[in-house]
């Protein structure tokens, strides 16, 4: 997301206010630039807070454009995005208005948020904002596309569209030491994150790792097909047999209170993350997968040849929304959010929202104890992480962690003792509330409370 100025230097820069923002160029150039990788589960939640007319971290003022400094750019392919924005005030100086772009990669999940913190020079790859095709004019929340060509997942190669960065700041779905066995990345799967982190790097990383926000997932059916669309409860052993690969066909699936949840043979397709995402790890620990997930490689009862709907890997929190709804007799699990076309969220073992309630805000269920499929998000910042970067870095994190400035989306809960908890859980206008529950980054205990 970049604005254009003409460019005036960052002097001039620091001195827009709301009643003239102009848009920055792609090209720049910053004052201050922040690389975040990690959770693409978290994506929504920090654009909601950069692009808000308001905002603590970019300066939009306080009515719509063309008061905003914000835009938001995004790679035509895969899951690389940057947003630009003038400094609001107490960011980085008093008085605001410094140029600054934050690169966020969410390609690849929270595993990215952890290894390359520990790593000497760059690691990673971010978008190449210079790139990117855009019009000067004002602030906008509109996603500027920018093309990438010949991404290449497992060795993080790139024919264009794609620069060498360091990451420094990582956004994970859950605490680093979960990130082990089958939940670490294999080389087949990212190459360059090999070897796999040692005990030493996970409790080293472990340590620096921040709680912001307790964040819940959940299951989404396809729902193109009548039976299964009208299917809104399925108990947990149901799913994680699912998700085994133990039935091939949702004829075969048990509903709760007897039945089958189709009468007629319709294959199951399991969409399901890559080892190293964030969506993964809780959902193999939720699930209590102890045998390991069908996958790609190894679809076992979902083979396509053997009549079952097979098994579809992604990369990203899209590319399970494209999975789950594209396909008749799919399911899979995201970050909870609102239903959409051709998905929807179903309760387990009766824990969720009600089909009738499509938005899926989660948020109050998660702070009263009702909805146990959620984790705590930690961001750990790179060690040594100096001046500007610093700054904004710490000023993304505490807005994040504080139910007064955080993000609204609904699979969020606010954590204590960040925010103070009460009981009854107070849900205050406009925002979500804050959990009576923690886990204290011990996301393989059941949450304990706080209230």
């Amino acid at each position: 997301m970049k604005k254009q100025l003409c460019f005036l230097a960052a002097a001039v820069a620091a001195t827009l206010g709301a009643s003239s923002a102009f848009a920055l160029a792609p090209t720049g150039p910053f004052t201050v630039q922040l690389t975040v990788s990690g959770s693409s589960a978290f994506e929504a939640a920090l654009e909601s807070e950069l692009g808000r007319v308001g905002s603590t971290i970019c300066k939009n003022g306080t009515v719509a454009a063309p008061a905003l400094t914000y835009n938001k750019f995004q790679s035509s392919t895969n899951d690389f995005r940057a947003y630009t924005c003038n400094l609001a005030t107490g960011v980085v100086s008093a008085g605001g208005g410094e140029t600054a772009v934050i690169y966020y990669r969410g390609e690849g999940g929270s595993v990215m948020g952890l290894r390359p913190l520990l790593a000497s020079g760059p690691q990673i790859k971010r978008l190449q904002l210079s790139s990117c095709a855009f019009t000067t004019g004002v602030g906008s929340t509109v996603t500027n596309s920018c093309p990438t060509v010949g991404y290449v997942a497992v060795s993080d190669a790139v024919s264009s569209g794609l620069e060498d960065a360091v990451s420094q700041v990582g956004l994970a779905d859950l605490e680093p030491a979960v990130f082990t066995g089958e939940n670490y990345p294999t080389a087949a799967t990212y190459s360059f994150l090999q070897p796999a982190l040692n005990v030493t790097e996970r409790n080293s990383l472990n340590g620096s790792a921040a709680p912001m926000v307790g964040q819940a997932f959940g299951v989404y059916v396809n729902t193109n097909n009548a039976e299964l669309g009208n299917v809104d409860n399925l108990s947990r052993n149901t799913i994680a047999n699912i998700f085994k690969g133990t039935y091939s066909d949702w004829q075969f699936v048990p509903k709760i209170g007897g039945g089958t949840v189709t009468s007629t043979t319709l294959p199951i397709k399991v969409c399901r993350r890559e080892a190293g995402s964030g969506t993964q790890v809780a959902t193999s620990i939720f699930f209590n997968a102890t045998t390991g997930f069908v996958s790609t490689a190894n679809p076992l009862g979902l083979d396509i040849s053997a009549g079952g709907g097979g098994v579809q890997e992604n990369g990203s929190t899209g590319g399970m929304r494209t999975c789950i709804s594209g396909t008749p007799g799919a399911i899979g699990y995201i970050s909870s959010e609102a239903d959409d076309t051709g998905r929807r969220q179903i309760q387990i073992d009766g824990q969720g929202t009600l089909a009738t309630e499509t938005a899926n805000n989660l948020g109050p269920l998660i702070a009263t104890g009702e909805y146990d499929y959620w984790y705590e998000m930690v961001s750990i910042k790179r060690p040594g992480l100096t001046g500007s970067a610093l700054s904004l870095a710490n000023k993304l994190i505490s807005v994040s962690q504080l139910q007064a400035s955080g993000p609204t989306t609904p699979n969020i809960a606010f954590l204590s003792p960040t925010n103070a908890p009460q009981y009854p859980v107070v849900t205050v206008a406009g925002k979500q509330p804050v959990s009576c529950v923690r886990r204290n980054k011990d996301s393989n205990s059941i949450g304990f409370w706080q209230c």
